[in-house]
């Protein structure tokens, strides 16, 4: 039927004179011919014209049909707790008695559920409806949210020790499995007979690098109850949907004192035992204990090493991975903690905190560990109002400072920010942002040293504005430090010079008259007029020297502390560079092209040399070098 005809052109059960030809979603389709005109991915035909929420938004056109926060396309119609509305309806999506609103879409216990749809957001194994939104130990931490608030006096049991959880086997090992053939191994949990409570099991889980290769089944998983004494068998079974090894980890939480046990799955002989260690409850440090058994030659383990006690953290460690470069075992143990685990490593500028340190302490040589690097999550509650993830740094301590390593976003909720960094081997670390003034809340002011420490260097690319320090005065940098780009102007310039002065021509840079020239014996000798096709070479060699005179003399004023001097030191740079590059330029065109790739060659060496220096990557001074003297003696040879 012709759209003239139909009084509902789009079929969606509502009538055109109700939609109208507004344009909802922008897609360019009016709403009478849009069968999602919000464009949440649910149907006109399942959100009606109802209006949830009361906002005068009609749920067809409402993104957020609830009004909890949520967008309607992130909670779809599934209906979590089975009360009859789908969540995108449905206020409180997991029943719990906590508001999404209040839940939001972030994951506490970095179990793959977000907290409005997660009956134990802290993976406690206390129902969050139980806990509430209290803060029991006053740390600004709901209790829901907090997997140490001293639960045990809520739930009456404040003078019983908490059940101690045992399992037989640390690792499953499923041998040489077929592609479309299966496997499986079983692990026994145990209450021990160290209490008697009862060990409540609330989650088990399959993570890791590759979790779909694995599952559990014959309906062996999590909730489970067993009471003092008693046991029970998780099967999971291996199925490899691809040849090669395989990994990945069983997890299993509960409310035992240690609440997160992980069970090591392969195909191969190789294994890891990843455990919490050190519990103590009047420490915040935390610490995930790896121990490698059997591993094999440049092995790749992608490890798992999240824990709900780190649930309340501004920042923390979920994931490590690693390629090993040596077969045999090894132990390694990933510390969480508000402060430096080494004296020494203190940060201090104010322009940016600590959000967590994290220590990677082992027992082999740090050539063991190659292709090293994070995935960690930053509390978005924590950063400074307006704080970007570009803002967020992942640093390494290395030679006596602070180094920024590769980070790049990886995924965002509505609470929290996740990155993989790469690192240049294991180490400390600091996960850093922004500063936030404690008197007025705005970025970047000084505050003082806290009890903590927790200051870092500035975010300036290289470690910090501390590492571009030189005799009292900091210029900032690009790339690397103010001083080595002054050095490479130099040193360019000096190499310009020497051609104007093997041609007879430095007389003549800031006289028309007095030149020199070279005879045919070698000697030089004064000449009375200038080639015109100089001209560029002189004066792109004029500029050089203004443009490094600019900045030696914004050097100075910056050691006696004026912070203008930096962009003006850096303009400086900027004309010596440019000057130098025009009479290079001009100087080929009369000579061979072995003048201007000489010059570059040395200006680029020098910039290899300093980054190598700053970085402790020895091994780049070899090419800096060969390209500066490579240079010198291109320019010299011409």
């Amino acid at each position: 039927m012709a759209n003239y005809l139909d009084t509902d052109s789009d079929g969606d059960g509502i009538g055109d004179d109700v939609e109208g030809s507004n344009d909802s979603d922008g897609d360019g389709q009016p709403n009478y011919l849009d069968t999602d005109a919000d464009d949440d991915g649910i149907p006109d035909n399942t959100e009606g014209t109802d209006d949830a929420d009361g906002n005068g938004t009609v749920n067809y056109r409402d993104t957020d049909a609830d009004g909890d926060g949520i967008d309607d396309s992130t909670e779809g119609t599934t209906d979590t707790d089975g009360d009859g509305d789908g969540d995108y309806l449905d206020t409180d999506s997991d029943n719990d008695g906590i508001p999404d609103s209040v839940e939001g879409t972030g994951d506490a216990d970095d179990d793959g559920t977000a907290n409005y749809l997660d009956t134990d957001a802290d993976g406690d194994s206390i129902p969050d409806s139980t806990e509430g939104t209290t803060d029991t130990d006053g740390d600004g931490v709901a209790n829901y949210l907090d997997p140490r608030d001293d639960s045990d006096s809520e739930t009456g049991d404040q003078d019983t020790p908490q059940p101690e959880i045992g399992v037989e086997r640390n690792r499953a090992q499923f041998g040489n499995v077929s592609v479309g053939e299966t496997q499986i191994r079983s692990i026994v949990v145990k209450n021990l007979l160290t209490s008697n409570r009862s060990l409540v099991v609330s989650r088990t889980l399959i993570t890791g690098r590759e979790p779909g290769e694995f599952s559990i089944v014959n309906d062996s998983g999590a909730p489970f109850t067993l009471a003092p004494g008693e046991r029970k068998r998780i099967d999971v079974q291996f199925s490899p949907q691809t040849p090669g090894e395989k990994q990945a980890q069983l997890r299993i939480i509960s409310n035992a004192e240690v609440s997160q046990i992980d069970v090591w799955l392969s195909n191969t002989g190789a294994y890891l035992v990843v455990q919490e260690v050190g519990i103590d409850r009047d420490s915040e440090d935390r610490s995930v204990n790896i121990d490698g058994t059997l591993i094999r030659e440049n092995s790749t383990y992608t490890v798992n090493v999240s824990r709900s006690t780190l649930g309340s953290r501004p920042a923390k460690i979920s994931e490590t991975n690693m390629t090993v470069t040596r077969a045999g075992n090894f132990s390694m143990n990933i510390t969480h903690s508000a402060n430096p685990l080494r004296a020494g490593t203190e940060i201090a500028t104010p322009e940016r905190t600590a959000l967590q340190y994290v220590s990677v302490d082992y027992n082999v040589p740090s050539q063991t560990f190659n292709e090293t690097s994070f995935v960690f999550t930053v509390d978005k509650s924590r950063l400074p109002a307006d704080t970007t993830p570009d803002e967020i740094a992942f640093e390494r301590y290395s030679e006596g400072q602070w180094r920024e390593q590769d980070v790049r976003l990886i995924g965002e909720s509505d609470s929290s920010y996740r990155f993989h960094a790469s690192t240049s081997g294991y180490e400390q670390f600091v996960i850093t942002a922004p500063n936030i003034n404690e008197t007025n809340g705005e970025v970047g002011e000084p505050t003082g040293s806290d009890s903590d420490g927790n200051r870092t260097d500035a975010d300036d690319g290289n470690g910090g504005q501390a590492d571009c320090e030189l005799f009292g005065v900091d210029l900032g940098s690009f790339i690397i430090c103010w001083y080595w780009w002054l050095l490479a102007a130099g040193i360019e310039l000096l190499l310009v010079l020497y051609r104007s002065r093997h041609r007879g021509m430095l007389g003549f840079l800031f006289s028309r008259r007095g030149g020199t020239d070279r005879s045919d014996t070698g000697v030089v000798e004064m000449s009375e007029h200038l080639p015109e096709s100089s001209d560029g070479h002189l004066w792109g060699a004029r500029l050089a020297i203004a443009g490094l005179m600019v900045a030696i003399l914004t050097l100075s004023v910056a050691s006696v502390g004026f912070s203008f001097a930096s962009p003006l030191y850096w303009v400086g740079i900027v004309i010596s560079i440019g000057g130098t590059v025009g009479a290079v330029v001009n100087g080929t065109q009369n000579s061979t092209i072995w003048y201007g790739a000489g010059v570059a060659s040395a200006m680029i060496g020098v910039l290899i040399i300093g980054y190598g220096v700053q970085n402790g990557i020895l091994l780049a001074l070899v090419p800096g070098g060969l390209m500066l003297v490579a240079g010198a003696i291109g320019v010299y040879l011409t």
